[in-house]
């Protein structure tokens, strides 16, 4: 069984689906057929589980793989563990950082049929950007995602820094390369991914490539986006291009919000 380990937003769902040879269709996001199948619970995150928990479920024949997207130190043991039940996997971000950010707010935060799950969790994410930042700027989310993409910039970043001692990697940003980069990441797992399976995935995504589109097209005008998110985003990847820090690109560019 797969043990996951993968920051939120790296297409988790699907790639764990694919992994695993089970059916998947075109879907914005595979939240409802993977982790948040409350009905059948056969992929579950295992963020908030101790060692010996996770253990035990993974001599569960009815669950198909494990995530752990909020990995913690203790959670490295399972990879040095000679526990032939588990295969853990990292699903690293090499670059095309920013596609982790726009997907989770794609997915979650405007997705108008969000379940209630996501609703708040949502909630709390903005409360506490708000703790964080209210008292710095009015431009609330725009900083916080400014601060996130900077975060997922940094190669030593522990969410992206590939986990010492896992031998089975696989690379989210291929996704957003070519058909023939994603298909290579698949096959190191005996998986043959179809160019039809990933147009299907392409178009399936396509809500998430025109907020990308958008955002490079306003990289000096952020003022012109609608989504706050995207705003960040923009000035985010202005400043990471230019090589300037975190606080000299929001002193320099927050001007272009308003």
């Amino acid at each position: 069984m797969y043990l996951i380990f993968s920051p939120a937003g790296a297409n988790v769902n699907y790639i764990g689906l694919k992994l695993c040879k089970m059916p998947t269709k075109k879907m914005l996001a595979y939240h409802d057929i993977a982790l948040h199948d409350m009905q059948r619970k056969i992929i579950l995150d295992v963020s908030d589980n101790n060692v010996s928990e996770i253990k035990i479920l993974s001599k569960n024949k009815d669950i198909k793989f494990l995530t752990c997207i909020n990995h913690r130190k203790e959670h490295y043991d399972l990879i040095t563990e000679k526990d032939y039940s588990l295969k853990p996997l990292q699903i690293f971000v090499e670059k095309n950082q920013e596609f982790v950010i726009i997907n989770w707010q794609e997915k979650l935060r405007f997705e108008k049929m969000s379940p209630d799950w996501s609703k708040k969790l949502i909630k709390k994410w903005e409360n506490e950007q708000k703790n964080v930042w209210q008292t710095h700027t009015k431009f609330v989310i725009e900083r916080a995602v400014l601060h996130w993409a900077y975060k997922l910039s940094d190669t030593n970043y522990h969410e992206v820094k590939k986990i010492e001692g896992i031998q089975n990697f696989f690379n989210f940003s291929c996704f957003y390369e070519s058909y023939t980069m994603i298909k290579n990441e698949f096959k190191k797992y005996e998986i043959d991914y179809l160019e039809d399976e990933y147009n299907d995935w392409k178009l399936s995504q396509e809500k998430i490539f025109n907020s990308w589109n958008l955002i490079k097209d306003n990289l000096n005008s952020p003022n012109k986006l609608s989504l706050d998110y995207q705003r960040g985003l923009a000035i985010a990847l202005k400043g990471i291009t230019e090589n300037i820090t975190e606080e000299d690109c929001w002193a320099q560019y927050k001007f272009l919000l308003n």
